[in-house]
Order: C-alpha cells, then sequence, then structure tokens
C-alpha cells in the first residue's frame, strides 16, 4: 500500500468515527427533547444535526466527489457550528462565538472553492482569487439569508434579534469575510512562491 492510499484511508477511518460521532449527538438531543421538551425544544435542529453528516453523499449522488480532507474538514466544521453553536445554543449565549465561526465559515468557504478549483484546473491565479472571494462572499451571504428564515420560521436566535438585525448581520458578513480575505492572500502568497501562473 502506498503513502496516498494509507493517508486515504487514515482519513476515511477519522470520516466515520466523526459521522457516528455527530450523529449520536444528534439522536441524543432528540431523545432529550423527548424527555424534557422545556429545556431541548428545538427538535428540527437536532434533525438537521443528523441530516448535514450526509451533505458529501448527497453531493456524490449528483456527481460532485470531495476530497477526504475537504469532507473531513466539514465534519469538523460541524461540530462548532452546528451542535455546540446551534444545539447547545452558544450563539445565544456568547457572541464572540457567533463571530468564531463565521470567521472559520469564510477559511472553509475559501477551502472549498479551491477544491473547484484544483479540480477544474484553473491555472490563472487573478481569475481563481476573484473565484475565491466571490465564492466567500456568496456563502456569507446565502448563510445569512438561512439564519434569517430559520429565525423567523422556527424561533432561533441565529440573528441576535434582541439588538439590530442589521448590526449582527454586518458583523457575521465581515468576519466570514475577513476569515476568507485572509486564506485567500495566505494561498496567493504560496501559489506565487511556488510558480503557479
Amino acid at each position: 500500500m502506498n503513502k496516498l492510499s494509507k493517508t486515504t484511508t487514515k482519513f476515511t477511518k477519522i470520516i466515520i468515527l466523526l459521522k457516528l460521532a455527530i450523529i449520536s449527538a444528534g439522536v441524543i438531543f432528540v431523545i432529550l427533547h423527548f424527555i424534557d421538551n422545556n429545556q431541548w425544544y428545538k427538535i428540527l435542529s437536532y434533525f438537521a444535526t443528523i441530516a448535514v453528516v450526509f451533505v458529501p453523499e448527497g453531493l456524490s449522488f449528483f456527481g460532485l466527489k470531495i476530497s477526504p480532507q475537504l469532507h473531513l474538514a466539514y465534519l469538523l466544521f460541524l461540530v462548532p457550528s452546528m451542535i455546540f453553536g446551534i444545539d447547545l445554543d452558544l450563539y445565544r449565549l456568547w457572541d464572540g462565538y457567533d463571530k468564531a465561526i463565521h470567521l472559520l465559515s469564510g477559511v472553509f468557504a475559501t477551502f472549498v472553492m479551491l477544491e473547484v478549483i484544483n479540480n477544474c484546473k484553473i491555472k490563472d491565479r487573478r481569475f481563481a482569487f476573484l473565484a475565491l472571494i466571490s465564492f466567500v462572499a456568496l456563502t456569507a451571504v446565502g448563510w445569512e439569508c438561512f439564519e434569517f428564515f430559520y429565525d423567523q420560521i422556527f424561533g432561533g436566535s441565529m440573528q441576535q434579534l434582541i439588538r439590530s438585525g442589521v448590526e449582527d448581520t454586518m458583523w457575521d458578513l465581515t468576519a466570514a469575510m475577513s476569515g476568507g480575505l485572509l486564506t485567500c492572500f495566505s494561498w496567493l502568497i504560496y501559489s506565487s512562491k511556488n510558480g503557479s501562473k
């Protein structure tokens, strides 16, 4: 077995374990909801935690395969964003947590688009940089729309509507774009040093 195969096998094992952990957390939250639905009241969120684990498989069904590294990064992102942030209400309890997750979302969105760029064999760094920034912005805006509709429909508190919703949205977008820009410039410097066009 060559080094690449060993690395892929290692990632696969970690991915399976992490998926089982996230699904188990979702199932535990569902059970707690039926024990005390005043304390554990977000049943749709708990089911969503279980469902979002399978997004990479859904993409594969439509012919969009992702690397084991990106698959692992996605699952690692779900732990602080879904389990701790939404299910355990850290977004509501600590405003800085929300901004940290949005910063990470910008980093993650950049890595997602980098995988697309690499798969499409795009060599022009200027075009790639524009595509990266555009995707980060689109992802950040899309997430804010999701937060708004989630709060409106399910009575959530992702947009911290105690304060101005616009203020929270703008800080979230700023955090996501900051994470994306930092990652994009890091990639640009790295690719320049490695002689890409």
